[in-house]
Formats: structure tokens, sequence, C-alpha cells
């Protein structure tokens, strides 16, 4: 890369006749020949030693120019991740290289100046963050410097530090008690900000809980019995929640199953306990009198519950009115001497259930008259009305039945007791002895 140009008599330039290059050779051996123009010429030889001086004409080059690395979640801060290291082909402080985090390097991060080491000086979380990419710098110490660059890719590996997280701490839900066996009750739903197995939940109904069960996977609840608000307004239990980790992180939530009611029980009469019971009634009895409260109950609640009273049938000479919500049965017009006698009333009682409202029917007897000379002969009376067939605008005999029956009975039993007399008598007669 050498050649010599003369310049003046006897003197030649040595210069160079290509590009020299420090990093491919450093130096040359060059043999120097003088010779003269004499016959024979005489020649002179000298060695000449040529150094080449670098120059900072090389950046540093990096082993790897993309570096991926995994880290597990919740190191220790300070952990060494990796060594990132770099080349120069220049020589002396051309080639020392020191390292540099680029701009877009994440503040958990920090790479060692002088040796490249590359830690974590924060605690990673993959919940937070996965992956990181970032730009690291290799500099050298030449004038003026060179420098070049490598990517840095961190994916964050999952370790099972998080247990399932239901989305609510009790759930509350609520059922018709008409729901049939195995229907829906509702849905548990419950995360697990992990990953893979360590993110797989299992769900399970703790203590061994026969009544309802619980998809593992899909969390839907279902009853294996048949509900009866009457008998049980609520069930509560627990639900376990369980991840897939090598150890297993779980957690637990209240559920409490709420029976809604449903129109399913007719009124019960309470008063009157039965169709066979009457009411004594005094003829004198004031109009707007009550003279008897009917009461009966229903086992649902609200307006399931709700019982509203009607007369509908009976009460044929329309003696009696009531009172829709209390049941208070009142006397309506002044009793006649032709109302004297036994009186049956039909009284309904039906609930204000939705859709359908259910109700049940009883008779409420009343016996009008100055006293009550015989009560087996009432009942007889009672028992003999309410089997005479009936409907809804006439469920009882006549008016006048009711006394005229009564009358027939009492004569019945005058003529009786004046029959036992007269045989008694002429028994005494006949047996009595003669003069």
């Amino acid at each position: 890369p050498f050649r010599l140009r003369p310049v003046f008599s006897n003197q030649f330039l040595l210069e160079t006749a290509a590009f020299l290059d420090f990093e491919s050779t450093r130096e040359y051996a060059i043999k120097l020949l003088a010779a003269d123009a004499g016959k024979p010429p005489l020649n002179q030889s000298s060695m000449l030693l040529i150094k080449v001086k670098d120059e900072n004409d090389n950046a540093p080059v990096f082993t790897q120019s993309f570096i991926s690395l995994s880290v597990p979640e919740n190191n220790s801060p300070g952990a060494q991740l990796t060594k990132i290291s770099a080349t120069d082909a220049d020589s002396g402080q051309n080639a020392e290289i020191s390292y540099m985090l680029g701009f877009d390097a994440p503040p958990e991060f920090n790479l060692d100046q002088r040796t490249g080491i590359l830690t974590a000086v924060k605690k990673l979380d993959r919940e937070k963050q996965e992956k990181y990419y970032f730009t690291v710098l290799a500099q050298d110490n030449g004038i003026p410097p060179l420098m070049s660059n490598a990517t840095v890719f961190v994916t964050v590996l999952d370790q099972n530090d998080n247990s399932p997280i239901f989305t609510h701490n009790e759930y509350n839900f609520y059922v018709p008690e008409s729901l049939p066996k195995h229907g829906t009750v509702g849905l548990i739903t419950v995360t697990d900000p992990d990953y893979g197995e360590n993110s797989a939940v299992t769900l399970s109904i703790l203590d061994v809980n026969d009544q309802f069960t619980i998809d593992p996977q899909s969390g839907v609840i279902r009853p294996n019995i048949s509900f009866d608000r009457e008998r049980q307004e609520s069930y509560t239990f627990y639900v376990k929640a369980e991840d897939g980790g090598r150890v297993s992180r779980s957690s637990t939530a209240r559920v409490t199953i709420n029976v809604v009611d449903v129109n399913d029980n007719k009124p019960i009469f309470i008063d009157p306990p039965s169709n066979y019971s009457f009411e004594w009634v005094l003829p004198s009895t004031n109009p707007g009198t009550v003279v008897f409260k009917v009461v009966a109950i229903d086992d649902d609640i609200g307006m399931n519950a709700e019982v509203l009273y009607s007369i509908v049938g009976g009460n044929t000479k329309g003696l009696f009115m009531i009172e829709q919500t209390s049941g208070n049965i009142t006397l309506k017009e002044k009793c006649m001497v032709s109302d004297l006698g036994l009186h049956r009333v039909i009284v309904k009682a039906n609930d204000l259930g939705q859709p359908d409202s259910l109700f049940n029917v009883v008779n409420v007897n009343f016996f009008i008259n100055e006293s009550v000379p015989n009560a087996t002969l009432i009942y007889e009376l009672v028992r003999r009305s309410i089997d005479a067939p009936a409907n809804q605008n006439t469920e009882t005999t006549s008016a006048s039945s009711p006394t005229t029956d009564y009358v027939k009975i009492m004569v019945a039993i005058v003529a009786g007791t004046i029959t036992v007399v007269l045989v008694i008598f002429i028994t005494a007669v006949v047996r009595s002895p003669q003069p």
C-alpha cells in the first residue's frame, strides 16, 4: 500500500498507495533499495518499519443484537438477569466500552456501566406487567465516541402468588319456591389473575351439602331439593374456589339462597273452626252489631297472604253482612219473628296472590232465638242444613225452613214428653190396688 514518488534530484517521497486499516495490519516492514547508474551499478538497501496508528473508526458491536430473557416474578431486588457484552475492533481507549440503558428503559432495571450486568432493581409482578421491551447502548471512549444499540425483551414468568377472587364477598340469590329440582339457582363468578394452571379454578361446596350442587368449572348452582318457603325460607353455605397451582391457593365466599314466596297456600279458617259450629244471636240484637268475626290465615307472605272476605251463599234473607278486610259479620237488619231459627251464611276467604288468587269457604251458622234450649238439636239442624243441596245464591233452605224444622222438632219433643207422661200415668193407674 506504499509507493515512492520522485520530488527532487535523488529525492523521493514515500506515500501510501491505498487506505491503511489498523484493524487489518498494524505495521509494515519495507525494504528500500538505492542503486546508481554506473557499470556495474552499485546499490544499497535499508529496512523501514512503518507502524499504523489506530483511529476510532469502529463502533462497538453487541454479541447479540436481540436479547430475550425470562424472569420469574417476585424476584429479589438486585437479582442478576444476564450479562450484556459488546466488542470494539479498535484498540486502547478507542476500544474501551461503557454500557447504558436507553431512554425507553423502565425503572425496574439497571445496567452496570462497566461490566454490562443487567439487574432488576425492583420486584417484578407479572399481573401488573408481563413483558418489557427496551434498548441498551454500548459506547466506546474514542474521540469522538461511537455507539451502537441492542434490543432487550424480558418476559416475566408467572408464579402462583394470587388466590382466586370472587366477584362478590357474599352472594344472595332469590328463587321462587316453585323452582324445580336441578333448576338454575344462580352463577358464581370467580377470577384468578395468575396464568395457566395457576389460574385454573375449581369450585366446590363446603360442609358436604347434599341439598345443592355447583358445577366445578361454570359455577352454576342447582338444587337437589324441592323448595317450600313455608318450611324453610333460606339456605346458607360456603363455596370454595381453589386454583391448580403446584402449591394451590384457595378462597371462600358465603352463599345465601332466599326462597321467594309463591301463592301455593289457600287461606285456612281458624274461626269458625268447622262448618258444624253455630253462633247464638238474640232477636233483640241491634242492626250494625258485630255478631261474629271470621278469621282465616294464609301461610304465604306479602300479597299472597292478604285475605279478603265475602259472603257468597246462604244469607237468603240478607240479614248479615261482612266487612271484607276484618271479617266482622254484622247484623244488617232488625230481626223479625219470622227470622227465628237457624241461618247459614257461606263466607269465602280469598288471598290477593298473583297471578292466581286462592280461596276457601266456610259455613257460618247463626241461631236466632231468645235462648238455646237444646244444643244437640241445634247441631242436628246444622248438620241437616249442610247436607242439603246448595248453590252460591241459595246455600241453605228457605228462611222459613229453619223455623219450621225447629217447630217440628219442638212439637215432636213435646208430643214425646206427653206420651211418656201418659204411659207413666196409665201404668200407675193400672198398678194401683182396686177397692
